[in-house]
C-alpha cells in the first residue's frame, strides 16, 4: 500500500514517520541479512529492508537519533514517544540488535541512495566504482571548454561555427557593451551548461529568427505612437506625457522600451491639464488605448524574445560542452551529482534493473519511507519510483511525508491526515 502523511509544518509528520519506521521494525524478523538474488521472496522481511530517505545529512542523523532514542526511552520504561507500543524488554532487544549492526540501519539521504546506485552500476556509467562525487560542473568546465576552443582554432568545423554563433548573439544581436566579453561569455555558457546537463528539451536555437520576431512588435508600437500627435491639437497635455510620447516617436532598435506612469492611466483624460478636462473625446481615448496595448505587447514581448534570443545562441554550444564535460568526467573518474538522478532512472527502469541492483547490493527493499516528499524533484522520484514499485510488488510499499499548504490547528497531529491508498 501507498501511505501518505500530509500536514502543515510543525504538526508532527517526522514523528509519524518515525513511528511508522519503528512499527515496521518491530514487525520484521530479527535477522540482519535480508533476502538477496536467487532466494525466494517470503512474507518475512529483515529490518535492513526498511529504507528511510531524507534530504539532508542533518535530517538523516536526526531520524536515526529519534529511532535509537525512542527505543532507549522505552527500554528504560518511559511511556512517551513513538515506541510506546513496544514492550520495554522488546525495545531493549531491538536497541542491542541495531547498535551491534548500526551500519545496516537503512536511514540515508536521497543523494547517498543515488550514489550507492551509481557505484553498483559504475562500469555501465563509464567510471570506476571508487569514483569521486562532484557537485559543481564549474570544476570540469574550464577543461571541457578549452578543449573545444582549441579544436575551433585548429579547424573550421562545428566547434568554430557554434562559437561564432554564440559570440555573434552576444556582441551583435544583444549589442552587449564592454571591451572584454570573455568573462560574460564563459559565465553564461556555464550557467546554461548546468541546466542542459539535466534538461534535454528541444528549444529554438536560431537567434536570428528570435531577433527578427521583435521587429513587428516594435513596428506596431511605433505606428500607435505616430497616430497620436494629430489627435492632440487643441488639448493642453501634461508635460510628462509629451516627454513620454517624444521618446516613443524617436525610439531606436537598441533603445530601452520607454516607461512612464502616463501610459498606465485608466483614461487619457488623466494625462491632460485642468484646462482640457472635458475636451477629451472618443478619438483621443481610442488612440490612447491603442498606444497602451501596443506598448504593453512590445514591452512584454521584447523582454521575452530578447531573453530567448540571448540564450538560444548558446544552446548548441552548451550541449557540445556538456558532451565534452562527460568525457572529462570519465577521464578523471568523477561523477556529477546533478546527472545521477537521470542516470539512475534509466538504469533502474529496465526489465531487470531493480532486481539486478538488489543482486549487486546483496540486499533488497520491502518498505521505503520518504520524508519531505514535496521537495523531491522529478528526476529524483524517477530514480526512486522503480524501487517503490518493487516494494509494492512484494506486499510492502512507500510511505510519503509531505507538507500541505493549509495552516495547522491547535493540538493537531500529522497522523490525523494519515491516509492509505491502493
Amino acid at each position: 500500500m501507498l501511505e501518505q502523511v500530509k500536514a502543515s509544518a510543525g504538526s508532527g509528520k517526522t514523528y509519524a514517520l518515525t513511528a511508522r519506521f519503528l512499527g515496521l521494525l518491530l514487525g520484521s524478523s530479527s535477522g540482519t541479512l535480508p533476502a538477496v538474488c536467487g532466494q525466494a521472496s517470503t512474507e518475512d522481511y529483515g529490518w535492513p529492508e526498511i529504507l528511510a530517505v531524507t534530504f539532508t545529512n542533518k535530517a538523516a542523523a536526526e531520524m536515526k537519533e529519534r529511532v535509537i532514542g525512542s527505543l532507549k526511552d522505552r527500554a528504560l520504561g518511559n511511556t512517551d514517544g513513538p515506541a510506546t507500543a513496544c514492550q520495554p524488554e522488546v525495545a531493549a532487544l531491538w536497541l542491542e540488535r541495531i547498535l551491534r549492526h548500526y551500519h545496516q540501519l537503512n536511514i540515508r539521504t536521497i543523494d547517498s541512495l543515488l550514489t550507492l546506485i551509481m557505484r553498483i552500476f559504475a562500469l555501465e556509467v563509464g567510471v570506476a566504482p571508487d569514483f569521486e562525487m562532484l557537485f559543481d560542473p564549474a570544476e570540469l568546465f574550464d577543461e571541457a571548454f578549452d578543449s573545444i576552443a582549441l579544436r575551433a582554432e585548429a579547424a573550421d568545423g562545428e566547434e568554430r561555427q557554434l562559437l561564432e554563433t554564440a559570440l555573434s548573439t552576444m556582441l551583435r544581436l544583444e549589442n552587449r557593451p564592454g571591451f572584454m566579453p570573455g568573462n560574460g561569455f564563459r559565465t553564461r555558457l556555464l550557467e546554461l551548461l548546468r541546466f542542459r546537463l539535466t534538461d534535454r528539451t528541444e528549444y529554438i536555437t536560431d537567434p536570428e529568427l528570435l531577433h527578427r520576431s521583435i521587429a513587428p512588435l516594435r513596428q506596431d508600437f511605433l505606428i500607435a505612437a505616430q497616430a497620436f500627435p494629430p489627435v492632440l491639437e487643441g488639448l493642453n497635455v501634461k508635460k510628462h506625457f509629451l516627454n513620454f510620447l517624444d521618446k516613443c516617436l524617436t525610439h531606436g532598435e537598441h533603445d530601452p522600451v520607454p516607461t512612464s506612469t502616463m501610459i498606465e492611466k485608466d483614461t487619457f483624460e488623466a494625462c491632460v491639464n485642468k484646462s482640457s478636462l472635458g475636451a477629451v473625446g472618443s478619438q483621443q481615448e481610442l488612440a490612447y488605448a491603442n498606444l497602451q496595448m501596443a506598448h504593453e505587447e512590445y514591452r512584454r514581448g521584447r523582454k521575452l524574445l530578447e531573453s530567448a534570443r540571448n540564450w538560444s545562441g548558446f544552446i548548441r554550444l552548451a550541449d557540445l560542452v556538456a558532451a565534452e564535460t562527460i568525457r572529462v568526467m570519465r577521464e578523471r573518474n568523477v561523477l556529477l551529482s546533478a546527472i545521477c538522478p537521470g542516470i539512475a532512472c534509466g538504469l533502474l527502469a529496465g526489465e531487470f534493473g531493480v532486481p539486478d541492483a538488489f543482486c549487486r547490493m546483496g540486499a533488497r527493499l520491502r518498505y521505503m519511507l520518504v520524508d519531505e516528499f514535496q521537495d523531491t524533484s522529478r528526476d529524483q522520484w524517477g530514480a526512486m519510483s522503480p524501487l517503490a514499485e518493487e516494494c509494492l510488488s512484494k506486499g510492502g510499499g512507500p510511505s510519503l511525508s509531505a507538507m500541505s499548504n493549509r495552516p495547522s490547528t491547535a493540538g493537531e497531529a500529522a497522523t490525523h491526515d494519515f491516509s492509505t491508498r491502493s
